[in-house]
């Protein structure tokens, strides 16, 4: 019950329901009952306040370098409803699936999501919102983290609530805490830098890695079950796991 709600519940009684519980005799509220509605509202209020403070409290700081010109902020939580678009340059280039593994950077992890941060970029007065996903790692499969390390993805767009996605994230988007994927981002050299309407981000500051697109590069494990682009890698067609996809990218790596 949010605090809405719970000063509704506990300072708007109405007497429909106080006629209900004494037909034919209708009670007025005492004025100490009313006092005491309006401090237990308050105190919920309270205590509301202190457990927002303490959520923000325990966000890590958004620490920036030198080379970051754009404003950078927290969106809010992730999966409570903010979503929005992502740069979009025209259609996807097309990869065949030995591309697709043999790409610049590419490296690939099996893990667990185990955080989720939605941010807001400003470019100079345009505003660009991206989430990043920490994935621990619990096996490399290409790459150079090991198990129990984290890298930390920038998605091309925002995590989405009830699958709403933008263009080319339709997969990045569904994205959660708790997850269980096989993703394959693009680790982010030294000193990259995202400029945009005159203004720059040192992508370092958020993440270890990016995603080319958010369509192709996750196998992500849903409540829905498996979800990827299965056209995109038609050796994996029928996949039902990520033991299966597991298999399918160590003969892809042969």
């Amino acid at each position: 019950m949010n605090n809405n709600r719970l000063i509704y519940a506990v300072g708007q009684i109405d007497g429909r329901y106080i006629e209900e519980a004494a037909p034919g005799e209708k009670r007025k509220i005492s004025s100490v009952r009313k006092r005491w509605a309006v401090a237990a509202a308050c105190a919920c209020l309270a205590v509301g306040a202190v457990f927002a403070a303490a959520r923000i409290a325990t966000r890590p700081a958004i620490v920036l370098s030198d080379g970051t010109t754009a404003k950078v902020s927290f969106a809010g939580n992730a999966g409570t409803g903010i979503y929005g678009g992502t740069v979009v340059d025209g259609a996807l280039a097309y990869l065949t699936e030995k591309e697709m593994f043999s790409a610049d950077g590419v490296e690939i992890y099996r893990g667990k999501v185990s955080g989720v941060e939605s941010y807001s970029i400003d470019f100079n007065g345009e505003t660009v919102l991206r989430s990043v996903v920490t994935v621990k790692v619990e096996k490399c499969l290409k790459g150079d983290a090991e198990t129990g390390e984290s890298v930390r993805v920038l998605l091309p767009g925002i995590v989405a609530e009830n699958g709403v996605a933008s263009e080319d994230t339709e997969v990045s988007a569904l994205i959660e805490e708790g997850n269980e994927l096989i993703v394959m981002p693009r680790v982010c050299p030294a000193g990259s830098v995202w400029t945009f309407n005159g203004a720059s981000l040192v992508i370092s500051d958020l993440a270890t890695h990016t995603l080319p697109d958010g369509v192709r590069w996750v196998f992500l494990e849903t409540e829905d079950g498996l979800i990827f682009d299965r056209d995109a890698y038609p050796g994996a067609a029928d996949a039902a796991s990520l033991d299966d996809v597991e298999n399918y990218v160590a003969d892809m790596l042969k």
